[in-house]
């Protein structure tokens, strides 16, 4: 077993235990599955016997309203006839009465008077029920990107994209370039993210204090300052690709910043966010942050190969400017927008 590997066996083997401590304390979600699947099951049973009632019922009004006509057009056709005829006509409208009675009959057992004309009755009906439901479906999803798609939340959503894109290329580059430039092993990156893991903690304290003090808007402010300082130190210093006996140095000062400001950035985005985002699209919201941080996390790790590709050429300029041109255009857009992320009063 190499360091690393020990180090994430012993992590799952907490989470494991940690899993197994709470697992009795979870809801049965297979006792509730249950209970919602048989009432579901007793409200279609009493739809679908109400609707049945109600067709019969529909059919033998149907059935008799026609009969009745018909019969009071035969009567009054027959009243200007001869006797003659008369008796004729109605011995034959009897006769009919008695075929469209058991017609209507056998055709109100199946729900139906004129199969015909139900058959595309039902199926225009469906076609309009579709239509309905997909031009509900889609002015709903239109009042919700507008709501979306604001000033602030566009400028939340771009932040979040640019800042996890930065952090993703950095922490991809990470291994290879102490690899070239610092000579470290397997041993040595362990140890980094392990001093990582306890800046983070640190600095998510520090939030946690001074978000009791100042507005989250500031707190970001302080996050994209560290950020962008740490960005412009790590182009002035390692983009030029040269070992000096500070390069160590140099590498871990700016890695540390950078680590410093994300808490900063991410607590306080997020709760900005959700309380910027109207309250009946916080679902829809937080789903489109989540696939916006999915796709940034996707991007980097390829723009951080495209980068090393490059370093022959341009050194590590491109490597490190990149984030630093993102950082520039993010602050911009915050010091533009910074009145529209301020909370709504009520909160």
């Amino acid at each position: 077993f190499t360091s690393p590997a020990l180090f994430m066996m012993v992590v799952w083997l907490v989470i494991e235990v940690m899993f197994l401590l709470v697992f009795f304390q979870l809801p049965p979600v297979a006792e509730t599955e249950e209970k919602e699947e048989k009432e579901a099951k007793k409200k279609n049973t009493m739809a679908t016997t109400s609707d049945q009632n109600n067709l019969d019922t529909s059919d033998k009004r149907i059935s008799n309203s026609y009969i009745q006509e018909s019969t009071q057009d035969m009567f009054v056709s027959t009243t200007s006839l001869p006797q003659n005829e008369n008796t004729s006509l109605l011995e034959s409208t009897k006769e009919d009465n008695r075929g469209i009675d058991d017609i209507v009959t056998t055709k109100t057992q199946y729900g139906s008077i004129n199969p015909v004309k139900e058959v595309k009755s039902s199926k225009e009906g469906v076609v309009k029920r579709i239509r309905t439901v997909l031009a509900s479906k889609c002015r709903k999803f239109y009042g919700m990107m507008l709501q979306l798609l604001r000033e602030e939340t566009v400028l939340l959503l771009a932040m979040l994209f640019f800042t996890i894109l930065n952090h993703l290329i950095l922490e991809t580059g990470l291994v290879p370039y102490v690899e070239t430039m610092l000579n470290w092993n397997e041993f040595g990156t362990s140890l980094f993210f392990s001093g990582a893991g306890v800046v983070v903690i640190c600095s998510f304290i520090i939030v946690s204090i001074l978000s009791r003090k100042i507005s989250d808007r500031y707190n970001l402010i302080i996050g994209l300052t560290f950020e962008l300082f740490a960005y412009i130190w790590m182009v002035s210093t390692l983009g030029n690709a040269k070992k000096t006996r500070w390069t160590l140095e140099e590498f871990l000062f700016g890695a540390f910043m950078v680590i410093i400001g994300l808490p900063f950035f991410i607590v306080s985005s997020a709760s900005l966010y959700s309380k910027l985002l109207p309250v009946n699209i916080q679902g829809f919201g937080q789903g489109v942050r989540r696939s916006v941080a999915s796709l940034s996390a996707i991007m980097g790790p390829l723009w951080a190969g495209a980068a090393f590709e490059m370093a022959p050429d341009f050194k590590f300029y491109p490597f490190y400017g990149v984030p630093l041109l993102l950082m520039v255009l993010i602050l911009i857009m915050t010091l533009l927008s910074f009145s529209k992320l301020k909370e709504p009063s009520y909160i």
